[in-house]
């Protein structure tokens, strides 16, 4: 029987095949210094004895995260569903979005429920400061943007079959609550949040839908509620 130092020098020298050897370069481009124990799980890869692969996350992280902002969207959606109900005799099949984000943004209640979990989300993933902090909020929000859009995007559509409409809604609370996260993080976080990752068109829908009210102000808002 082979010895430790015969099998790694075995895997050293044997040829990976195509699967192992992008799973070596995964793994190095990952920070994984190149040694022959990396190479003798590449052959591992090549024989099939392991997969080589990140298992997909489903751990209990993963389902809080995702528990927290499914929440945070079903009380969104609900507090948006009060809003166009109030209004739906005014809206029409094919209308100005402008008009439909305009009446959801109206009153204080959005802002108060993006606030409530803005500050329930920071304190609890402890995002930081900085570019750094944008960095994880982005991780963060990206990963889980489906959950958030989703019910939102489901409620508009009750009210208006206008794909703009039901778009720059989810958009723009989505926007909102990356801009919120920002914030929270400080100067450098936003800034550079706001650069990648926020559509200029939904930038300028917030701003028009607002009506003498400054996005600034708006987050500001919604940033020192964030307790």
């Amino acid at each position: 029987m082979e010895n430790l130092n015969e099998r790694i020098k075995s895997a050293v020298n044997e040829k990976l095949c195509k699967k192992g050897e992008a799973y070596r370069k995964r793994r190095m481009a990952a920070g994984e210094k190149s040694s022959a124990y990396l190479s003798g799980r590449a052959v591992k890869v090549c024989k099939g004895q392991i997969s080589g692969r990140k298992k997909k996350k489903t751990n209990e992280s993963y389902l809080e995260e995702n528990f927290e902002i499914s929440s945070l969207a079903k009380e969104l959606a609900n507090a948006v569903e009060d809003k166009l109900e109030d209004k739906k005799d005014e809206l029409n099949e094919v209308v100005d979005p402008i008009s439909v984000l305009s009446t959801v943004l109206a009153g204080t209640t959005l802002t108060n429920i993006l606030a409530k979990y803005i500050g329930k989300l920071f304190k609890k993933y402890n995002f930081g400061k900085g570019e750094a902090a944008a960095k994880k909020i982005e991780s963060f929000t990206h990963k889980l943007e489906n959950d958030f859009k989703g019910p939102i995007k489901r409620v508009v559509g009750l009210f208006t079959k206008d794909e703009k409409s039901k778009s720059l809604v989810t958009n723009s609370l989505y926007a909102l609550l990356i801009l919120g996260l920002g914030l929270k993080a400080g100067g450098g976080a936003l800034q550079s949040l706001s650069k990648g990752n926020i559509s200029a068109g939904t930038i300028s829908g917030l701003k028009a839908a607002l009506k003498g009210k400054d996005l600034s102000s708006l987050l500001k808002d919604i940033a020192s509620a964030a307790t």
